[in-house]
C-alpha cells in the first residue's frame, strides 16, 4: 500500500518547436480550461504572479492584469456575474474562443476544459495551453470521438513550457509543471456539528459500495 495522496500537475503545453519567451508574453496566445480551475489556472496565474511575469495595479483586476499580460486568450467563464463581480474583466480574454451564442467563452466553450484547451492549441488557434499533465491520456481516450477529429493526439508533437522558460518534453511533467496538484477533494463548513459530517461521511462511503 501507499501512502502517497493522489495529485496531478499543472502543466503548459504548446506543439513541438514553438518558442515563448516568458518576459515577452504579450506576444503570444493563450488558451486556460477555464477560470478558477486549480491546474488550468489557479496554479499557473500562481507562478507567474509570484516570479513577477504578471503585475497587478489594480484591486480586484486579476483577470485584467492577466488579460495586459498576454496577447491574446480563451478564459471560459470568466465574464460570468461569479468571476466579474466588478464588471472590469475586458472582453479580450474571450478573443480566442468559439463557442457559439451562449455557449461562447462559457464553460460550454468548444474551448473549455482541460480537452477544450488543448484543442486551441492543438487547432493552431493558441500557442501554449495550461492543462493537467495527463491531457494525452485523456486526449486519447476520445480518439474516434468528435473532440478530436482533426488534431494531432500524439506526445511526440508536443512539448510543454517550464516555469523557468526551459522545455522539456511532455513525459517530463514531473520537472517541468507549474504546480502539484491535490486530487478533487471535498469541503465542509467548520461550523458543522461533528455528527452532522459524520452523516456525510457515512453517505459518502454507502455510495461507494453501490457506484
Amino acid at each position: 500500500t501507499t501512502t502517497e495522496k493522489p495529485s496531478l500537475y499543472s502543466v503548459a503545453v504548446m506543439a513541438a518547436g514553438t518558442k515563448i519567451n516568458l518576459n515577452t508574453l504579450t506576444q503570444n496566445s493563450v488558451c486556460f480550461s477555464g477560470i478558477g480551475m486549480a491546474a488550468g489556472w489557479v496554479y499557473p496565474i500562481g507562478t507567474l504572479l509570484k516570479n513577477n511575469y504578471i503585475e497587478i495595479t489594480e484591486c480586484n483586476a486579476l483577470v485584467k492584469a492577466v488579460a495586459s499580460a498576454f496577447g491574446h486568450m480563451c478564459l471560459p467563464g470568466s465574464l460570468t456575474s461569479l468571476y466579474n463581480q466588478y464588471g472590469n474583466n475586458p472582453t479580450s480574454v474571450c478573443e480566442l474562443c468559439t463557442g457559439q451564442n451562449e455557449e461562447f467563452c462559457s464553460t460550454s466553450d468548444t474551448f473549455a476544459g482541460y480537452d477544450g484547451a488543448f484543442r486551441c492549441v492543438a487547432e493552431g488557434k493558441g500557442q501554449l495551453a495550461y492543462v493537467r499533465h495527463d491531457i494525452f491520456d485523456i486526449m486519447q481516450s476520445l480518439v474516434n470521438n468528435s473532440e478530436t477529429s482533426g488534431i494531432s493526439v500524439d506526445p511526440a508533437s508536443y512539448q510543454l513550457l517550464c516555469p523557468d522558460g526551459k522545455t522539456a518534453a511532455v513525459t517530463d511533467y514531473a520537472t517541468c509543471n507549474w504546480g502539484q496538484v491535490t486530487s478533487n477533494v471535498i469541503l465542509t463548513s467548520a461550523v458543522r456539528e461533528p455528527y452532522i459530517v459524520k452523516g456525510y461521511k457515512n453517505f459518502l462511503f454507502a455510495a461507494q459500495q453501490l457506484f
